[in-house]
């Protein structure tokens, strides 16, 4: 049921639980799970059939030995016939497209599960290295190209040195286009509408604290000024120009406020769509410009050379044949970036005809006689 909402990591009951959306318990659904997982579940993944995948630190589910990782089906039971062979605490998961999952956690690898429960070997994962700490790989997400990345505290990965953060090929072979790293720990990755990647934890950048941007090569892309105090970022979710983050922090790059906050990533993209001009001829009436922007900001409009158009609010005058380019732009504001899209118009050099005058009859050869025609241009 899309509107559903699992919550896990509970202290007062199971150690998972199903809300309806109007924030009461689905009381048929937790009936069913029983005593649930017997320890903290960190992530959450449901499959295209409906059934959910549970992974953590759980060694039993509702008395069945379903060791960091388990499957449940649609109304809660847990599911037998999914396979058993995690065999590390698993703090989180993604979904593949035929339904199986890779899995990160404090394993020193990343395991692809079939969508059945059993290991695929043909992942080939390297072995995540930590020179202080037991490495953890807290985060993974999927790019649009397949491509995976991978968050969490080490310091190398299959021997190459990688600090914290780093992209996976989808055989599981390091991308060695993408060199991002972090100081500390990634809690969270998320990609906003360009493709840019957006990560929070607790690291100190020079260039930024708790919170960063990359572009998808790996190069800094953006940060969000200085905050005072601790500044955690565990979760990121981008939303039409917005980002919302929550973690551990009184103070939000300069504005006090407590653990979540929402702030302006950058304006939101517009769109303009601006009306075909069909090719004129030399000597067409003037004609109108059309185009909206999404923003329903006003669109001016432009030529970019005045001497074939010119243009008077959004009203074209010709003056000359050749081809032309009009742009219809709109200049944003402070919550819309610029838009500006363009059409070449090409305008054709009109027809004309010639009236040529009789020619009067000649009496002497050696007449002078006056030739005259004239155009209709």
């Amino acid at each position: 049921d899309e509107n559903k909402v699992f919550v896990g990591f509970m202290s007062t009951r199971n150690s998972l639980i199903r809300l309806n959306d109007d924030g009461s318990m689905d009381e048929a659904f937790n009936s069913n799970l029983g005593t649930g997982p017997n320890s903290t579940v960190f992530s959450i993944v449901k499959q295209t059939t409906g059934k959910i995948l549970i992974g953590g630190a759980f060694y039993n589910v509702n008395g069945l030995p379903y060791r960091y990782l388990a499957r449940l089906n649609v109304d809660g039971t847990v599911d037998e016939s999914f396979g058993n062979e995690a065999n590390f605490v698993i703090r989180t998961m993604i979904l593949l497209e035929d339904d199986g999952i890779l899995v990160g956690g404090d394993g020193g690898s990343i395991l692809k599960i079939t969508s059945e429960g059993l290991i695929d070997h043909s992942f080939e994962s390297g072995v995540f290295v930590n020179t202080e700490w037991q490495p953890t790989v807290s985060q993974l997400v999927r790019q649009p190209d397949g491509k995976i990345l991978v968050g969490g505290l080490f310091s190398s990965y299959g021997g190459v040195p990688r600090q914290n953060l780093l992209r996976l090929n989808e055989d599981g072979t390091l991308d060695n286009q993408f060199n991002a790293s972090v100081d500390g720990p990634v809690c969270t990755i998320a990609i906003d509408d360009g493709q840019n990647i957006i990560v929070g934890g607790r690291f100190q950048q020079a260039i930024s604290k708790g919170l960063i941007v990359f572009d998808k090569k790996g190069n800094h892309y953006k940060t969000f000024g200085t905050s005072d105090g601790t500044f955690l970022i565990n979760a990121a979710n981008f939303q039409a120009g917005k980002l919302i983050i929550s973690g551990l922090f009184d103070n939000c790059f300069g504005t006090t406020v407590g653990n979540i906050a929402r702030i302006n990533y950058r304006k939101t993209l517009q769109s303009i769509t601006f009306t075909e001009i069909p090719d004129k001829t030399f000597g067409d009436a003037q004609f109108i410009l059309e185009a909206t922007a999404s923003s329903s900001l006003p669109v001016v409009f432009s030529s970019s050379n005045r001497e074939l158009i010119s243009i008077d609010g959004n009203i074209a005058t010709i003056h000359r044949a050749g081809t032309v380019t009009i742009m219809a732009e709109q200049p944003g504001d402070a919550s819309f970036e610029a838009q500006q899209v363009s059409q070449e118009v090409v305008i054709a050099k009109a027809a004309q005809t010639i009236e040529f005058d009789p020619l009067a009859e000649i009496a002497d050869a050696r007449e002078t006689v006056t030739l005259a025609a004239t155009t209709s241009s």
